[in-house]
């Protein structure tokens, strides 16, 4: 702003104890039709560039309505040809929690993850179909990762680059971080640097191509998405069963019942809140077999070294009588298929840092955590 240029902010900087307060403020759909203001900028300088319709961080509230309310001013922009320099949005539920309060049947890791991103993947189609996509580039970035040191790095998150001139189908392992990423947005914008971080930073160079000027997008919503009540489009009539979470919200809210999520980075005990989601996803827990509490059977000698491992059972005799899980054992090709969903991110137009894999999982381990997120927002096949 400072340099003239113009902006919007969707989610950035708001109060969000107006959510939680007496009364709070409601969880309403589609709050532009009812005139009900739903961000409160904690930043003057923001009040007139922040969209009022816009809710902020608040896990009960799906991202793909919040995905919605940006739609709506991007078409307004679009026909009035005055997109905005530069728009921050805040799509937030790669966060997880308040399981037991959350609205639409978004209300489990699985399906929570499913809708931030879905909703992500919404908003680059949209873009993508738009008279700007030639001259709009998309910079998206995962907040911090929280679940621990890998084989690399004790702080890696995933980054994407999406639009024209970004390189097709490549995964650029270049050792980046945020400063690049917004160096890289003020270089695109020819604005000065922030601060003395960005200045001695290095733009984001090996994302791109001069030659890769046209680009698309498609946008499909994970099929743990259609076990909520989210209005998606009809599934394909050759599509097999809809998976069900691992667990219900009950599960979950009573799980972790100890936790603050009223905002953002505030578990106090991250470490703690990593192994009841590990655990839950892994280790799915019989209620009707007569052995409440206990691991379900049919897993291999390697699935019952993990449970073990992690759940503490004093012998592998403690899952005998248990009914099977409803997946079954994943077979030796699952991690195959789980890494290649990290590949299809990237297709086409998109950067990508190179997943990072979880302490102490096994390669089992690993594609059972990929498959829990379901990532299905890929780009059309090159």
């Amino acid at each position: 702003m400072r340099a003239g240029l113009t902006f919007r902010n969707y989610g950035y900087h708001c109060d969000q104890a107006e959510y939680f307060a007496t009364p709070p403020t409601p969880l309403l759909l589609n709050p532009r039709a009812q005139h009900v203001r739903v961000a409160f900028p904690s930043r003057t300088t923001l009040i007139n560039t922040t969209d009022p319709y816009f809710r902020s961080f608040d896990n009960n509230f799906p991202d793909f309505y919040r995905e919605k309310e940006w739609e709506f001013e991007f078409e307004q922009h679009v026909k009035k040809g005055n997109l905005p320099a530069l728009s921050m949005v805040r799509l937030m539920h790669d966060h997880m929690g308040s399981f037991g309060t959350a609205i639409e049947g978004v209300n489990t890791p699985e399906t929570q993850q499913a809708d931030n991103d879905y909703a992500v993947a919404k908003l680059i189609e949209k873009v993508s179909k738009s008279p700007y996509a030639s001259s709009t580039l998309i910079c998206i970035l995962e907040d911090d990762s929280q679940n621990g040191a890998d084989h690399v790095d004790s702080h890696r998150s995933t980054a994407y680059i999406v639009g024209p001139y970004v390189k097709h189908g490549a995964v650029v392992s270049t050792a980046y971080t945020t400063q690049n990423m917004l160096r890289t947005i003020e270089e695109v914008l020819g604005i000065d640097h922030v601060d003395v971080l960005t200045a001695s930073e290095k733009p984001m160079t090996d994302v791109f191509d001069i030659n890769q000027g046209q680009w698309s997008f498609r946008a499909a919503p994970s099929d743990y998405l259609y076990n909520t009540q989210l209005p998606l489009p009809p599934r394909s009539a050759k599509a097999g069963p809809i998976p069900k979470s691992t667990h219900d919200a009950k599960y979950w809210a009573d799980r972790t019942k100890e936790f603050d999520f009223t905002r953002e980075d505030n578990l106090k005990d991250p470490d703690k809140f990593n192994r009841i989601i590990w655990e839950g996803l892994h280790v799915p827990i019989s209620t009707s077999s007569g052995c409440p509490g206990r691991p379900l059977a049919g897993w291999s000698a390697s699935d019952k070294r993990d449970t073990k491992r992690w759940c503490g059972l004093r012998s592998f005799h403690d899952l005998a009588g248990c009914r099977r899980a409803d997946s079954g054992p994943l077979s030796a090709n699952d991690d195959e298929l789980a890494n290649s969903s990290a590949v299809r991110s990237s297709q086409r137009q998109s950067f990508s840092a190179p997943c990072g894999r979880s302490r102490g999982l096994s390669a089992r381990d690993r594609a059972v955590e990929r498959r829990s997120n379901h990532r299905r927002a890929w780009p059309d096949a090159p």
